[in-house]
C-alpha cells in the first residue's frame, strides 16, 4: 500500500518557509521534489571574538633611511679667524687678529693700526705708520717683518702716512721655520703690545717706557707754532709765549680747527709777551710768529 505523499500545496509552503530561513539545501522531500538548502556557517564564539579584537592588524615597518654624510667641509681650526684683540694707547689703537703660515719658510699676521692723534714730530697733519714696530718670536729668535717668496693676500703697507681717523691693515710677513709663540709691537713713541700667537682673543699685554712719557710730558707742556686739537695734542691750562726777532706773535681760540673765521673765540697779536687761558671746552689752538708756548 502506497503511503500518501505531501499535497503539491504542502510542499510548496515547506520550500517557502526554508527559503525564508536561508536553509534551502538539496534535500528528497517524500513525494519527491528536489529543494536546495543552504548549511549555515557556525556562528563566532564570544571568545573568538575577543581574540580578534584584541589582535591588532599586521602592519610592516620600514626601517629609517640613512642620513646622507654632509658634503659640507668643516673648518680647520688652525687657519680659522678669530676675533683678536687690541691695545689702545694715546695715539694708536693696535689689533691683531690672525696669525697664518703662508709656506713652510713664512708666516705672517694680519694686523690693524689705526690713527687716534698725532703723536710728537708728525709729518704735518700726518703720521708714518710701517712694518718697523713689528717683530715675532719663533722659538729663540726674534724675527722683524720680511717678505718672502710667498705674498699676502693683502699686504700692510710697509710704510706711509696716515691722518688721524685713518687705520692702515693687512698681513705682515716673517721669515720663520718654526711656529709663532708671541707677536710684538713697540713704536717710537714708547707704547708696547704683546699678544700670545695661540691665544689672540686674550687681551695683550702692554707697557710705556718711562724716557718715551717723560719725553711726551715735557712735550705736552710747551707748544710750537701750527693748529693743535685741545685734550689731544695739548693740554688746557695757561700758558706764555713771546714774540719772536723779527715777527708779531699771532694766537687764536677756536672752536674747531675747520679755519673758519666765524670759529674764533678770541685772539690777538703782539709784538712783546703773550698769556692765553687754553680751556677744556676750546676745540683748538692756533699760532705762529710765537716763542715755544710753556705752561704756566
Amino acid at each position: 500500500m502506497k503511503s500518501p505523499g505531501m499535497t503539491p500545496r504542502q510542499r510548496r509552503w515547506v520550500v517557502a518557509r526554508l527559503a525564508g530561513f536561508g536553509l534551502l539545501t538539496t534535500i528528497s522531500l517524500t513525494g519527491c521534489v528536489a529543494a536546495s538548502v543552504e548549511t549555515p556557517e557556525a556562528a563566532p564564539s564570544p571568545s573568538s571574538k575577543r581574540a580578534q579584537q584584541q589582535t591588532p592588524a599586521s602592519t610592516t615597518v620600514s626601517p629609517p633611511a640613512s642620513p646622507k654624510p654632509s658634503t659640507k667641509k668643516k673648518a680647520d681650526p688652525r687657519r680659522a679667524a678669530s676675533p683678536g684683540s687690541s691695545a689702545v694707547f694715546k695715539h694708536f689703537k693696535v689689533a691683531v687678529s690672525q696669525v697664518d703660515r703662508l709656506s713652510s719658510t713664512q708666516v705672517a699676521v694680519l694686523a690693524t693700526v689705526c690713527v687716534r692723534s698725532l703723536p710728537p714730530n708728525p709729518q704735518g697733519d700726518r703720521t708714518r705708520i710701517s712694518w718697523d714696530p713689528w717683530s715675532v718670536r719663533a722659538g729663540d729668535s726674534t724675527l722683524d717683518a720680511q717678505l718672502g717668496a710667498a705674498t699676502p693676500r693683502k699686504l700692510f703697507p710697509k710704510t706711509d702716512t696716515y691722518a688721524v681717523g685713518d687705520c692702515a691693515s693687512g698681513w705682515i710677513p716673517f721669515r720663520s721655520r718654526s711656529d709663532i709663540g708671541e707677536v710684538t709691537y713697540e713704536n717710537g713713541v714708547g707704547d708696547k703690545a704683546v699678544w700670545d700667537a695661540d691665544r689672540l682673543a686674550q687681551q695683550p699685554s702692554t707697557s710705556r717706557s718711562d724716557q718715551a712719557s717723560s719725553r711726551e710730558s715735557t712735550e705736552a707742556a710747551t707748544i710750537g707754532e701750527g693748529t693743535f686739537i685741545v685734550n689731544d695734542d695739548i693740554r688746557p691750562g695757561r700758558y706764555k709765549a713771546r714774540a719772536s726777532d723779527g715777527s708779531s706773535c699771532y694766537w687764536a681760540r677756536l672752536k674747531d680747527d675747520t679755519g673758519e673765521a666765524d670759529s674764533i673765540i678770541a685772539n690777538n697779536i703782539t709784538e712783546g709777551s703773550a698769556v692765553v687761558t687754553i680751556s677744556k671746552s676750546d676745540g683748538a689752538f692756533e699760532t705762529n710768529g710765537c716763542t715755544p708756548w710753556v705752561r704756566q
